[in-house]
Protein backbone atom coordinates (compact mmCIF):
# COMPACT_ATOMS: atom_id res chain seq x y z
CA UNK A 1 0.00 0.00 0.00
CA UNK A 2 1.28 3.43 -0.93
CA UNK A 3 0.91 6.47 1.39
CA UNK A 4 -2.36 8.33 0.84
CA UNK A 5 -0.54 11.60 0.20
CA UNK A 6 1.51 10.02 -2.57
CA UNK A 7 -1.62 8.52 -4.12
CA UNK A 8 -3.42 11.87 -4.14
CA UNK A 9 -0.38 13.66 -5.56
CA UNK A 10 -0.01 11.09 -8.33
CA UNK A 11 -3.70 11.29 -9.19
CA UNK A 12 -3.55 15.07 -9.39
CA UNK A 13 -0.55 14.99 -11.71
CA UNK A 14 -2.18 12.42 -13.97
CA UNK A 15 -5.80 13.58 -14.09
CA UNK A 16 -5.54 17.34 -13.45
CA UNK A 17 -2.20 18.28 -14.99
CA UNK A 18 -2.48 15.57 -17.69
CA UNK A 19 1.17 14.52 -17.28
CA UNK A 20 2.23 11.20 -18.86
CA UNK A 21 3.23 8.46 -16.45
CA UNK A 22 6.90 8.76 -17.40
CA UNK A 23 6.93 12.45 -16.40
CA UNK A 24 5.15 11.67 -13.13
CA UNK A 25 7.69 8.97 -12.36
CA UNK A 26 10.55 11.47 -12.84
CA UNK A 27 8.87 14.15 -10.73
CA UNK A 28 8.09 11.79 -7.83
CA UNK A 29 11.27 9.73 -8.04
CA UNK A 30 9.51 6.40 -8.57
CA UNK A 31 9.35 3.91 -11.40
CA UNK A 32 6.76 4.04 -14.20
CA UNK A 33 5.35 0.70 -13.02
CA UNK A 34 4.93 2.21 -9.56
CA UNK A 35 2.94 5.10 -11.01
CA UNK A 36 0.63 2.58 -12.69
CA UNK A 37 0.14 0.69 -9.41
CA UNK A 38 -0.45 3.93 -7.47
CA UNK A 39 -3.19 4.96 -9.91
CA UNK A 40 -4.77 1.51 -9.59
CA UNK A 41 -4.76 1.93 -5.80
CA UNK A 42 -6.37 5.36 -6.19
CA UNK A 43 -9.26 3.76 -8.07
CA UNK A 44 -9.51 0.83 -5.66
CA UNK A 45 -9.63 3.13 -2.61
CA UNK A 46 -12.13 5.43 -4.38
CA UNK A 47 -9.78 8.40 -4.23
CA UNK A 48 -10.55 8.50 -7.93
CA UNK A 49 -14.01 7.64 -9.21
CA UNK A 50 -14.20 6.36 -12.75
CA UNK A 51 -17.51 7.04 -14.49
CA UNK A 52 -18.10 5.70 -17.98
CA UNK A 53 -20.48 8.02 -19.78
CA UNK A 54 -22.17 7.78 -23.15
CA UNK A 55 -21.11 11.19 -24.47
CA UNK A 56 -23.41 10.96 -27.47
CA UNK A 57 -26.37 10.43 -25.13
CA UNK A 58 -25.24 13.35 -22.96
CA UNK A 59 -25.28 15.67 -25.97
CA UNK A 60 -28.65 14.32 -27.10
CA UNK A 61 -30.07 14.87 -23.62
CA UNK A 62 -28.87 18.46 -23.62
CA UNK A 63 -30.44 18.94 -27.04
CA UNK A 64 -33.76 17.74 -25.63
CA UNK A 65 -33.45 20.12 -22.70
CA UNK A 66 -32.82 23.02 -25.08
CA UNK A 67 -35.83 22.00 -27.18
CA UNK A 68 -38.10 21.93 -24.16
CA UNK A 69 -36.71 25.09 -22.63
CA UNK A 70 -37.07 27.24 -25.74
CA UNK A 71 -39.82 25.37 -27.61
CA UNK A 72 -37.49 24.47 -30.47
CA UNK A 73 -38.19 22.29 -33.45
CA UNK A 74 -34.72 20.76 -33.18
CA UNK A 75 -31.46 21.28 -31.26
CA UNK A 76 -28.13 19.73 -32.21
CA UNK A 77 -25.32 19.81 -29.64
CA UNK A 78 -21.72 18.95 -30.51
CA UNK A 79 -18.82 18.38 -28.10
CA UNK A 80 -17.00 21.57 -27.12
CA UNK A 81 -13.41 21.33 -28.37
CA UNK A 82 -10.51 21.81 -25.92
CA UNK A 83 -9.43 25.41 -25.37
CA UNK A 84 -6.31 25.00 -27.52
CA UNK A 85 -8.56 23.84 -30.38
CA UNK A 86 -11.34 26.39 -29.87
CA UNK A 87 -10.43 28.12 -33.13
CA UNK A 88 -11.98 25.14 -34.93
CA UNK A 89 -15.36 25.48 -33.21
CA UNK A 90 -16.98 27.20 -36.20
CA UNK A 91 -15.73 24.48 -38.51
CA UNK A 92 -17.20 21.77 -36.25
CA UNK A 93 -20.49 23.63 -35.97
CA UNK A 94 -20.55 24.07 -39.72
CA UNK A 95 -20.07 20.36 -40.29
CA UNK A 96 -22.90 19.49 -37.89
CA UNK A 97 -25.19 22.07 -39.48
CA UNK A 98 -24.42 20.76 -42.97
CA UNK A 99 -25.64 17.31 -41.91
CA UNK A 100 -28.81 18.82 -40.46
CA UNK A 101 -29.26 20.97 -43.56
CA UNK A 102 -30.13 18.03 -45.82
CA UNK A 103 -33.04 17.12 -43.53
CA UNK A 104 -34.51 20.59 -43.33
CA UNK A 105 -33.87 22.43 -46.60
CA UNK A 106 -36.99 22.70 -48.78
CA UNK A 107 -36.70 20.83 -52.08
CA UNK A 108 -38.81 23.62 -53.54
CA UNK A 109 -39.00 27.09 -52.05
CA UNK A 110 -36.93 29.99 -50.78
CA UNK A 111 -33.88 29.68 -48.55
CA UNK A 112 -32.33 32.82 -47.05
CA UNK A 113 -28.80 32.94 -45.67
CA UNK A 114 -26.90 35.41 -43.54
CA UNK A 115 -23.26 36.50 -43.67
CA UNK A 116 -20.26 35.39 -41.64
CA UNK A 117 -17.53 32.83 -41.09
CA UNK A 118 -19.88 30.24 -39.57
CA UNK A 119 -22.16 30.27 -42.61
CA UNK A 120 -19.12 29.85 -44.86
CA UNK A 121 -18.08 26.82 -42.82
CA UNK A 122 -21.54 25.32 -43.29
CA UNK A 123 -21.37 25.84 -47.04
CA UNK A 124 -17.88 24.35 -47.31
CA UNK A 125 -19.10 21.28 -45.40
CA UNK A 126 -22.01 20.57 -47.77
CA UNK A 127 -21.99 17.39 -49.84
CA UNK A 128 -21.10 18.47 -53.41
CA UNK A 129 -23.31 15.72 -54.83
CA UNK A 130 -26.45 17.40 -53.48
CA UNK A 131 -28.93 18.78 -55.98
CA UNK A 132 -31.62 21.32 -55.09
CA UNK A 133 -32.55 22.73 -58.46
CA UNK A 134 -35.94 23.98 -57.28
CA UNK A 135 -34.64 25.82 -54.21
CA UNK A 136 -33.85 29.52 -54.68
CA UNK A 137 -31.22 31.16 -52.47
CA UNK A 138 -31.64 34.70 -51.17
CA UNK A 139 -29.34 36.99 -49.15
CA UNK A 140 -30.84 38.28 -45.91
CA UNK A 141 -28.78 41.45 -45.68
CA UNK A 142 -27.01 43.91 -47.95
CA UNK A 143 -23.26 43.90 -48.50
CA UNK A 144 -20.64 45.30 -46.14
CA UNK A 145 -18.33 46.21 -49.02
CA UNK A 146 -15.15 45.78 -47.02
CA UNK A 147 -13.62 43.51 -44.40
CA UNK A 148 -13.89 39.76 -44.90
CA UNK A 149 -15.22 39.71 -48.44
CA UNK A 150 -15.18 35.89 -48.40
CA UNK A 151 -17.96 36.08 -45.80
CA UNK A 152 -20.06 38.63 -47.69
CA UNK A 153 -23.59 37.37 -48.09
CA UNK A 154 -23.74 37.75 -51.89
CA UNK A 155 -20.51 35.79 -52.22
CA UNK A 156 -21.87 33.10 -49.89
CA UNK A 157 -25.08 32.85 -51.92
CA UNK A 158 -23.15 32.30 -55.14
CA UNK A 159 -20.83 29.73 -53.52
CA UNK A 160 -23.73 27.80 -52.04
CA UNK A 161 -25.71 27.90 -55.27
CA UNK A 162 -22.76 26.42 -57.17
CA UNK A 163 -22.63 23.50 -54.74
CA UNK A 164 -26.39 22.90 -54.69
CA UNK A 165 -26.86 23.62 -58.41
CA UNK A 166 -29.76 25.91 -57.67
CA UNK A 167 -30.94 29.38 -58.72
CA UNK A 168 -30.30 32.47 -56.61
CA UNK A 169 -30.89 36.19 -56.27
CA UNK A 170 -28.36 38.82 -55.18
CA UNK A 171 -28.91 41.97 -53.17
CA UNK A 172 -27.14 44.89 -54.81
CA UNK A 173 -27.11 47.40 -51.97
CA UNK A 174 -25.11 48.16 -48.82
CA UNK A 175 -26.08 46.68 -45.47
CA UNK A 176 -25.92 50.10 -43.83
CA UNK A 177 -26.91 53.13 -45.87
CA UNK A 178 -25.80 56.68 -45.26
CA UNK A 179 -29.25 57.88 -44.19
CA UNK A 180 -32.92 57.02 -43.97
CA UNK A 181 -33.47 58.74 -47.30
CA UNK A 182 -30.68 56.75 -48.97
CA UNK A 183 -32.23 53.51 -47.69
CA UNK A 184 -35.57 54.51 -49.18
CA UNK A 185 -33.96 55.07 -52.59
CA UNK A 186 -32.24 51.68 -52.54
CA UNK A 187 -35.49 49.94 -51.63
CA UNK A 188 -37.16 51.52 -54.65
CA UNK A 189 -34.61 49.99 -57.05
CA UNK A 190 -36.21 47.15 -59.00
CA UNK A 191 -33.52 44.51 -58.40
CA UNK A 192 -33.38 45.29 -54.68
CA UNK A 193 -37.14 45.45 -54.26
CA UNK A 194 -37.53 42.06 -55.94
CA UNK A 195 -35.38 40.36 -53.29
CA UNK A 196 -36.91 42.29 -50.39
CA UNK A 197 -40.40 41.28 -51.51
CA UNK A 198 -39.36 37.62 -51.59
CA UNK A 199 -38.44 37.80 -47.89
CA UNK A 200 -42.17 37.57 -47.18
CA UNK A 201 -42.21 34.08 -48.72
CA UNK A 202 -39.12 32.55 -47.11
CA UNK A 203 -39.41 28.88 -46.18
CA UNK A 204 -36.14 28.64 -44.26
CA UNK A 205 -33.30 30.86 -43.05
CA UNK A 206 -29.76 29.93 -42.07
CA UNK A 207 -27.66 32.36 -40.04
CA UNK A 208 -25.39 32.89 -37.06
CA UNK A 209 -25.23 35.66 -34.46
CA UNK A 210 -22.49 38.16 -33.75
CA UNK A 211 -20.46 38.17 -30.51
CA UNK A 212 -20.53 40.74 -27.75
CA UNK A 213 -19.04 43.97 -29.01
CA UNK A 214 -16.05 43.92 -26.68
CA UNK A 215 -15.18 40.40 -27.89
CA UNK A 216 -15.79 40.85 -31.60
CA UNK A 217 -13.70 42.62 -34.19
CA UNK A 218 -16.60 43.37 -36.58
CA UNK A 219 -14.17 44.31 -39.40
CA UNK A 220 -17.10 45.08 -41.69
CA UNK A 221 -18.04 47.97 -39.42
CA UNK A 222 -14.68 49.65 -39.05
CA UNK A 223 -16.02 52.67 -40.97
CA UNK A 224 -18.92 52.87 -38.52
CA UNK A 225 -17.00 53.34 -35.30
CA UNK A 226 -19.57 55.74 -33.88
CA UNK A 227 -22.30 53.20 -34.53
CA UNK A 228 -20.38 50.55 -32.60
CA UNK A 229 -19.84 52.96 -29.71
CA UNK A 230 -23.54 53.80 -29.55
CA UNK A 231 -24.52 50.13 -29.58
CA UNK A 232 -22.05 49.39 -26.79
CA UNK A 233 -23.29 52.33 -24.72
CA UNK A 234 -26.86 51.07 -25.11
CA UNK A 235 -25.80 47.62 -23.84
CA UNK A 236 -25.97 45.60 -27.05
CA UNK A 237 -25.11 41.93 -26.46
CA UNK A 238 -24.39 41.09 -30.11
CA UNK A 239 -26.14 41.21 -33.45
CA UNK A 240 -28.63 39.24 -35.51
CA UNK A 241 -28.31 39.85 -39.25
CA UNK A 242 -26.51 43.13 -38.61
CA UNK A 243 -29.06 44.39 -36.10
CA UNK A 244 -27.57 45.03 -32.64
CA UNK A 245 -29.80 43.72 -29.87
CA UNK A 246 -30.05 44.19 -26.11
CA UNK A 247 -30.92 41.61 -23.44
CA UNK A 248 -34.55 42.68 -23.86
CA UNK A 249 -34.51 42.05 -27.61
CA UNK A 250 -34.58 45.72 -28.53
CA UNK A 251 -32.63 47.01 -31.54
CA UNK A 252 -29.99 49.66 -30.81
CA UNK A 253 -29.19 52.32 -31.71
CA UNK A 254 -32.66 53.29 -32.86
CA UNK A 255 -31.47 55.16 -35.96
CA UNK A 256 -29.73 52.04 -37.29
CA UNK A 257 -33.13 50.48 -37.93
CA UNK A 258 -33.82 53.35 -40.34
CA UNK A 259 -30.55 52.81 -42.22
CA UNK A 260 -30.00 49.05 -42.37
CA UNK A 261 -31.13 46.83 -45.23
CA UNK A 262 -31.59 43.46 -43.57
CA UNK A 263 -34.42 41.03 -42.92
CA UNK A 264 -36.47 42.69 -40.14
CA UNK A 265 -36.53 40.67 -36.93
CA UNK A 266 -40.33 40.71 -36.97
CA UNK A 267 -40.24 38.93 -40.34
CA UNK A 268 -37.50 36.57 -39.17
CA UNK A 269 -39.78 35.31 -36.40
CA UNK A 270 -42.41 34.33 -38.98
CA UNK A 271 -40.19 32.17 -41.22
CA UNK A 272 -41.22 28.50 -40.81
CA UNK A 273 -37.67 27.13 -40.32
CA UNK A 274 -35.17 29.42 -38.55
CA UNK A 275 -31.77 27.79 -38.16
CA UNK A 276 -29.15 29.48 -35.99
CA UNK A 277 -25.65 28.00 -35.89
CA UNK A 278 -23.52 29.53 -33.16
CA UNK A 279 -21.38 28.72 -30.15
CA UNK A 280 -18.73 30.09 -27.82
CA UNK A 281 -18.84 32.11 -24.61
CA UNK A 282 -18.79 35.42 -26.48
CA UNK A 283 -22.08 34.55 -28.22
CA UNK A 284 -24.09 33.09 -25.35
CA UNK A 285 -26.02 36.26 -24.53
CA UNK A 286 -26.96 36.96 -28.15
CA UNK A 287 -28.05 33.35 -28.73
CA UNK A 288 -30.15 33.44 -25.56
CA UNK A 289 -31.95 36.60 -26.68
CA UNK A 290 -32.57 35.15 -30.16
CA UNK A 291 -34.08 32.04 -28.55
CA UNK A 292 -36.26 33.99 -26.13
CA UNK A 293 -37.58 36.27 -28.86
CA UNK A 294 -38.54 33.38 -31.14
CA UNK A 295 -36.08 34.29 -33.91
CA UNK A 296 -34.72 30.73 -33.78
CA UNK A 297 -36.51 27.39 -33.81
CA UNK A 298 -33.58 25.18 -34.81
CA UNK A 299 -30.29 25.55 -32.93
CA UNK A 300 -26.86 24.07 -33.61
CA UNK A 301 -24.40 24.78 -30.80
CA UNK A 302 -21.73 23.20 -28.62
CA UNK A 303 -22.09 21.52 -25.23
CA UNK A 304 -20.56 24.29 -23.13
CA UNK A 305 -22.73 26.96 -24.76
CA UNK A 306 -25.84 24.81 -24.58
CA UNK A 307 -25.26 24.08 -20.89
CA UNK A 308 -25.13 27.80 -20.16
CA UNK A 309 -28.32 28.38 -22.12
CA UNK A 310 -30.37 25.82 -20.19
CA UNK A 311 -29.01 26.87 -16.80
CA UNK A 312 -30.17 30.46 -17.09
CA UNK A 313 -33.30 31.38 -15.09
CA UNK A 314 -36.50 31.82 -17.15
CA UNK A 315 -36.98 35.25 -18.70
CA UNK A 316 -39.86 37.02 -20.39
CA UNK A 317 -40.33 35.34 -23.75
CA UNK A 318 -41.66 36.73 -26.99
CA UNK A 319 -45.27 35.69 -26.34
CA UNK A 320 -45.25 37.22 -22.87
CA UNK A 321 -43.83 40.43 -24.31
CA UNK A 322 -46.68 40.56 -26.83
CA UNK A 323 -49.25 40.11 -24.08
CA UNK A 324 -47.96 43.05 -22.05
CA UNK A 325 -47.60 45.42 -24.99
Amino acid sequence: MYPKGLVIKTAELYFYRKLPQQAIARELGVSVSSVSRILAQAVQNEIIKVVIQDTEKIHQDLGERLKNRYDLREAIVIPTPPIKEREYLKKLLGKAAATLFTRLVPTEGLLGIGPGVTVLEIIESLDPTLRYGQTTLLPLIGGWGFGGLAYEVNNLVVTMAEILHCPYKLLFCPAITRSKQARKLYLEEGAVKQVIDLWNRLDMVLFSVGPELQNGTYPQLYMHGKLMQEAATQKAVGDVLGRFITEEGEEVPAHLKERIISLPLEQLANVPIRVCVAGGNEKIRAIRVALRMGWVNVLVTDYETGSNLVEEPPQTNRQERKNVC
